[in-house]
């Protein structure tokens, strides 16, 4: 129990056998929620390791596409998940998010000024700002998962 001005910090790791709930954010959620004091939280804090490659479908095309249409990511980030990558070459996908499938077909990125690419064919709110590009064997639920959980807490 709190007393007086402190901040405090519960952690957990959300991958410990003895964690009764989901290592997801709404597995962290009941956790934070479960603790005594839940009412002096101020915020929570997760850790997540990448799985896959991170896609921004904020990114606008100088062509006009509408947002969506294109995703920018990390050519680093797509070499380390798929071991290459070809500028210009289609590619079979998964398309995650929030851990659910949207998707599941080819793409075609290409490297430069900007790393950018879109499904084969494309349409404008294809990608939405953290979606993540998988193998198509993969599972999805692993872009959502959460490594650790902390709950912070302020008294006064």
């Amino acid at each position: 129990s709190l007393n007086g001005l402190e901040t405090a910090v519960v952690t957990a790791s959300a991958g410990d056998a003895d964690f009764p709930f989901s290592a997801t954010l709404n597995g962290c959620h009941e956790f934070c929620r479960s603790l005594e004091d839940y009412s002096k939280q101020v915020s929570m804090m997760t850790s997540q390791t990448d799985f896959g490659v991170r896609a921004d479908g904020s990114y606008r095309h100088p062509n006009g596409s509408p947002q969506g249409t294109y995703f920018k990511f990390n050519v680093n980030e797509w070499k380390r998940f798929f071991g290459s990558f070809t500028s210009g070459g289609e590619v079979s996908i998964k398309q995650c998010r929030l851990g659910k499938t949207i998707y599941t077909g080819k793409v075609i990125a290409w490297s430069g000024k900007t790393n950018i690419g879109r499904r084969t064919p494309s349409t404008g709110g294809d990608w939405h700002e953290n979606d993540y590009i998988v193998k198509p064997e993969d599972d999805c639920g692993k872009t959502n998962e959460i490594n650790d959980c902390t709950c912070i807490y302020r008294n006064g």
